[in-house]
């Protein structure tokens, strides 16, 4: 439960931190903010697309 409660708040996190870049962010620069793998970055952000939150274009992401 507390890891569940720990990635739901880094998808509210890295939800916020896309909505304060409207240019869109890179995963390197993600993973550099919040300190976690590619691989578990991608996790989060493919989950936030799964919820129609965020976008992919080119190689930046976005907050929708």
């Amino acid at each position: 439960m507390a890891v569940e409660k720990a990635i739901g708040e880094l998808h509210d996190r890295v939800f916020a931190y896309l909505a304060d870049y409207p240019d869109g962010t890179k995963l390197a620069e993600l993973e550099a903010e919040f300190g976690v793998s590619r691989i578990e970055m991608a996790r989060v952000v493919r989950a936030l697309m799964d919820d129609n939150k965020t976008e992919k274009r080119e190689l930046l992401y976005f907050a929708l």
